[in-house]
């Protein structure tokens, strides 16, 4: 058997190296923006004399800039080498903060993180990482996928403090010139390593397994975009996922006011969030296993009834340990969804396609993200409490179960080959 031939070897089977350097990706993509984000704000602020809602536009600007650019690079991962993307992503994002951290207008900062700092994170971060997952592994995949899943908040436990540190005793642009040397020097060198599109390229199968076995299950058509646009699953998928998403985001931006508001200490409700946070890591790995065994639809749904049970007592105001006990739950369902969103991608469009499929899936997420975490606040603002907000996100949560329950049972029949979009 070949030396990373696959789990009855003596060594490890090299995907698991693949998804350990793009989880490294992927802990830096994630933890020095959309975790570290807060960090810059109040300085950004001091020094620019702007308020804290126009530096907020910073993170927008993140948000917009990976939703525009994710279909298009989620194309080119289907056709071109993930190495040489996941190396021009790094350079694009350390330039991006390399231009933030030295410049002193406030249109180049934005265009910075619109331009080069999002793209690049789209281009080593989720997207890539489950990419290379799914292409790695097919009887494992649910696993490797939970397991990437993982690189996004360990990304804000590690990237997080490091560049508190560096700040404090720096400054902020001192702390955006060691994330930017991080990137560049780390990521370029791990992809031309060990980043390889497929296992083929090793001489290997997925999950290490014989070609007959492997062989089992193909990369699958190349779809595209229009016959996408066209598919049931496509929607059905994309809606349930983003709704879900949605809904949990805005519930961690209003969940600390909620709980003071409700007389619960800070301390009390920053526990609520931290054991929102630290449950969804097992909620990742845990989801990710059952994947493997268990239909992801069903799996799906349980991660919408538990949102759904955890706002009904929001609204109902439990007691401090009930509410933690929920919260905890609601943290490891929410988890679980970004491994079955994927899984149920690959296992629907195949590897071939799955790049793009996730891409065009993600403006979409976006764009229900932003929608949904702006309502909350405008709705406490018309109503004096999150009454209404949390109605309303029950209702999202019964549609999102009803489009799961509309995918349907087998992979979508056709799909087309060579797109020209």
């Amino acid at each position: 058997m070949h030396a990373n031939a696959g789990p009855r070897g003596t060594r490890i089977f090299a995907g698991w190296w693949v998804l350990a350097a793009a989880f490294v990706g992927e802990m830096l993509a994630i933890g020095s923006t959309i975790y570290a984000f807060g960090l810059f704000v109040k300085p950004i602020c001091e020094v620019f004399g702007i308020s804290r809602a126009s530096a907020n536009n910073g993170m927008l600007l993140f948000y917009v800039g990976m939703g525009l650019s994710a279909p298009l690079l989620g194309r080119w991962m289907d056709r071109h080498s993930l190495r040489r993307l996941m190396i021009a992503g790094a350079l694009a994002m350390a330039a991006g903060m390399l231009i933030v951290a030295s410049s002193n207008s406030i249109v180049v900062i934005a265009l910075a993180i619109a331009l080069l700092i999002a793209p690049g994170s789209v281009a080593i971060g989720p997207l890539v990482a489950n990419t290379l997952a799914t292409r790695w592994f097919v009887r494992h995949r649910g696993k490797a996928l939970g397991v990437a899943a993982v690189a996004t908040s360990i990304g804000g436990s590690v990237i997080v403090p490091l560049m508190a540190f560096v700040l404090a005793a720096h400054g902020w642009r001192a702390a955006l010139l060691v994330q930017a040397a991080l990137i560049a020097a780390l990521m370029p060198l791990l992809a031309w390593l060990v980043i390889r599109d497929r296992p083929q390229e090793r001489g290997l199968h997925p999950d290490g397994d014989a070609a007959a076995v492997a062989g089992a299950a193909l990369d699958g058509p190349l779809w595209t975009t229009r016959a996408l646009l066209a598919e049931r699953s496509f929607w059905c998928i994309g809606l349930s996922v983003a709704l879900v998403f949605a809904t949990n985001q805005a519930l961690l931006v209003s969940l600390v006011p909620y709980a003071t508001d409700a007389g619960i200490g800070l301390a009390q409700a920053t526990l609520l969030m931290s054991a929102m946070a630290f449950c969804s890591v097992l909620g990742k790995l845990l989801f990710g296993a059952l994947a493997d065994r268990v239909d992801k639809r069903w799996l799906l749904l349980v991660v919408a009834a538990c949102m759904i049970v955890l706002l009904l007592a929001l609204i109902a105001q439990p007691p401090f340990p009930l509410l933690l006990v929920l919260c905890c739950l609601a943290g490891i369902a929410t988890g679980g969804e970004l491994p079955l969103w994927a899984a149920l991608v690959a296992e629907r469009f195949g590897a071939r396609s799955f790049g793009g499929v996730l891409g065009l899936m993600n403006p979409l997420n976006m764009l229900v993200t932003l929608l949904a975490v702006r309502f909350v606040g405008q709705a406490f603002d018309a109503r004096g409490d999150y009454t209404l907000a949390f109605q309303v996100f029950i209702g999202a949560m019964l549609l999102a179960a009803l489009l799961v329950l509309l995918i349907p049972r087998r992979a979508p029949p056709r799909a087309a080959l060579g797109d020209p979009a």
